[in-house]
């Protein structure tokens, strides 16, 4: 069906659904219809040209985002006109189900659908506190990516549905499915990069159980086993509704890598040989590694890969009767890898029912709910199908919505999402929310290695409904969350007057000679001055040259053949600025120095001479107070401590604080920055203490205070 030349259609909301698989991306855009049939007008899939998703887990976000991006930019030309919201499906690799119940009070009231949703949350809550309480490291590291309702009580009686009913209690039963972290965050990373909001967001074989097994026939007790490359994914119905869903990591690319084995072929090859397996042609023909054109008869390949068959339909049987504790009335095989000759005979076997009782694609219910010129009825296209199913049946709804920063995140089953997780997700990132410290420098000051801290950053501002909270605080239906990012705190840019203590560099004349005295510095051998800002592995020197000696060995000369400002002097002689120094055989000291005095300069050296000598003479005593004067004279004053520097202890070692410059409390966010701990990479369960209490994000720092941040059963050195 192509819509190149033909008018928009815009009178209609667009439902642009996303299947990516473990082999290709499949993408479908329909448009509900008002008798409750899903349109899908437009259909298109893609192959991926590395393996950039394995087993259902998106491994590289860019190879894959430019797959989507390909889908998305064919089907929009199909329908001429831009996709921005998307609905996709988690794959189950590493799902933990568990059940959960919840009760609560409606005191007369009619039950609403946020009423149903806090219902269904509280619930959801229950069943993640069952499953992770022998292992909390976990909870963390797992999101809530969807779950079915078993059964609805309004005081004492089963419903359907409590939707419109009024009561006094209300009771709900849900089976909650959760995986990890990272699938969901890669999911939504892939559709940030190509320009897609997540409007919806479930699991596969939820949306395929959707499309294949209608709620009006679930009082049966059926099996869906949704076959694709990288997972076999399966769910369990009974009594009305879904009662159980399990994944098996075994699916199509084994049978795939079996044949390559076989028959020295590369991946590509033996894909296409295990497609040629359910066409009707007797016979393949393939070239090899080798170069070698082969031909094989179709019932000899299926033989030699007999035994990989049998394993996939006995790990699909044993899950099954894991979750069902029985075999059930019936099943249905979709996916792929669902079509392998021979595959439906042995799950039969395996579970001891009627061959006739397994149907692989089950597409007669969505013969009835689909319409399409496409050909999307193969059990190929049941988990896409499902997605925009799914998609439809959400329309209106709008059941969970949480506003960032006045957008809307539509995190329909996510329901025990954290304020972070939330940023996350709507594209924050996490040194936006943490900050990062500015760029510490090195550098070496006389030979000795210094290092100079970058300024802290200043905070993030995080409120929910106005109100500041702590980042781990579950986010309701409605909620609304206003972020300011933190400002990077600035790098470290000290200058030569702040790192020499009481610098202080001028200049005299020295024979003419501007020539630079007090605190003479040199950064990588040049002559600075006290604004030179610093930068990192700078060699810095200085020296104190103050009296005349100290210029003079600087300038390797004999003190006693200078003379300053016209007059010949001791050693000890402290410069000054103005100050011209000459040398003896320079021409102007010799000058300068008649017309002060008939003297000649060795007659004046001699007196300076017996001066010295009868200085000598002096009692000790008054020597020894006069060496003390001088020394405490000299002595530099020693810095004040910087006013509103705190000292603290972080896992057991000293940590100095320095004032913030808006001289606002410090808070227990910052020492993130001096642990070697990344909350975005989960080890396990975060450990916060202030003083052996469990400590909040935003818990002000005061002198003496001791701080602990480590994984549990793990620890933490400061950086």
């Amino acid at each position: 069906m192509e819509l190149e030349n033909q008018t928009p259609m815009i009178t209609k909301e667009y439902l642009f659904a996303l299947d990516i698989g473990t082999r290709s991306v499949i993408g479908m855009v329909g448009i509900a219809e008002e008798n409750g049939v899903l349109n899908i007008i437009a259909s298109e899939s893609e192959e991926y040209h590395t393996r950039a998703v394995v087993d259902g887990q998106i491994e590289n976000i860019s190879d894959t985002a430019k797959i989507v991006s390909i889908v998305k930019e064919r089907l929009e030309k199909k329908i001429q006109s831009p996709l921005k919201n998307v609905y996709i499906a988690a794959a189950g690799r590493t799902l933990k189900t568990e059940h959960g119940t919840f009760e609560m009070s409606l005191d007369g009231e009619v039950a609403d659908e946020s009423f149903l949703v806090r219902l269904e949350a509280g619930a959801v809550s229950a069943a993640r506190d069952t499953l992770f309480s022998d292992n909390k490291e976990d909870e963390t590291a797992f999101f809530c990516t969807g779950h079915s309702v078993v059964r609805y009580q309004l005081d004492g009686y089963e419903m359907s549905t409590l939707l419109g009913h009024r009561g006094n209690t209300a009771y709900v039963d849900v089976i909650a499915t959760f995986l990890p972290r990272e699938v969901v965050e890669s999911l939504y990373a892939t559709m940030r990069r190509v320009g897609l909001t997540v409007s919806g967001l479930t699991l596969e074989p939820i949306a395929t159980m959707n499309v294949i097994i209608p709620p009006d026939i679930r009082m049966l007790n059926l099996a869906l086993a949704d076959i694709g490359a990288g997972t076999s994914d399966i769910a369990v119905c009974n009594a009305g509704c879904v009662c159980a869903y399990t994944m098996a990591t075994i699916a199509g690319d084994e049978l795939t890598e079996a044949i390559m084995q076989e028959y020295l072929v590369d991946f590509d090859a033996a894909e296409t040989i295990k497609r040629a397996l359910s066409e009707e042609s007797p016979t393949i023909c393939f070239d090899n590694i080798l170069g070698l054109n082969m031909e094989e008869q179709k019932e000899q390949i299926l033989e030699k890969i007999e035994p990989v068959i049998h394993n996939l339909s006995s790990e699909i049987c044993q899950r099954i009767l894991e979750s069902n504790g029985k075999a059930p009335s019936a099943v249905f095989l979709t996916g792929g890898g669902s079509q392998i000759p021979g595959l439906s005979k042995m799950v039969a076997e395996g579970l001891s029912i009627d061959q006739k009782r397994v149907a692989v694609g089950g597409s007669s219910y969505m013969k009835k709910k689909i319409i399409s010129d496409y050909d999307v009825f193969g059990p190929e296209f049941a988990t896409p199908a499902g997605i925009a199913m799914t998609a439809m049946a959400a329309l209106g709804a709008d059941p969970f919505v949480v506003i960032v920063n006045n957008e809307k995140l539509h995190l329909l089953n996510n329901w025990d999402m954290s304020v972070l997780d939330v940023l996350l997700l709507s594209g924050v990132k996490y040194s936006q929310i943490m900050g990062h410290v500015g760029k510490s420098i090195s550098f070496e000051l006389n030979g000795e290695r210094r290092n100079v801290r970058g300024k802290l950053p200043e905070q993030a501002s995080v409120l929910l409904n106005k109100k500041p909270i702590m980042l781990s605080e579950i986010v309701h239906p409605g909620d609304a969350i206003d972020f300011q990012p933190a400002q990077a705190g600035a790098d470290a840019a000290p200058t030569l007057s702040e790192i020499i203590p009481d610098w202080d560099c001028f200049t005299i004349r020295f024979n003419g000679i501007e020539t630079p005295v007090g605190t003479v510095t040199t950064v990588n051998d040049e002559i600075v001055s006290a604004d030179r800002v610093i930068s990192n592995l700078d060699i810095i020197k200085y020296e104190e040259v103050i009296t005349v000696e100290d210029l003079c060995n600087r300038m390797d000369t004999d003190p006693q053949m200078v003379v300053l400002n016209g007059y010949v002097v001791s050693g000890e002689t402290r410069l000054q600025r103005g100050d011209e120094m000459y040398t003896s055989y320079h021409p102007k000291g010799i000058q300068q120095n008649k017309p002060s005095s008939s003297k000649t300069i060795d007659e004046t050296l001699t007196e300076n001479q017996s001066q010295s000598n009868a200085t000598q003479q002096v009692p000790q005593s008054t020597q020894d107070q006069t060496s003390e004067q001088t020394e405490l004279e000299d002595e530099p004053t020693p810095q004040t401590p910087f006013r509103g520097d705190i000292h603290i202890k972080l896992n057991g070692k000293e940590l100095l604080l320095h004032r913030r410059e808006d001289g606002a409390t410090h808070q227990f966010l910052e020492l993130f920055n001096y642990v070697d701990i990344d909350p975005k990479k989960p080890q396990g369960n975060i450990i916060l203490r202030l003083n052996g209490t469990e400590a909040a994000y935003l818990d002000p720092i005061f002198e003496g205070d001791q701080a602990e941040i480590f994984w549990e059963n793990a620890s933490t050195d400061l950086k």
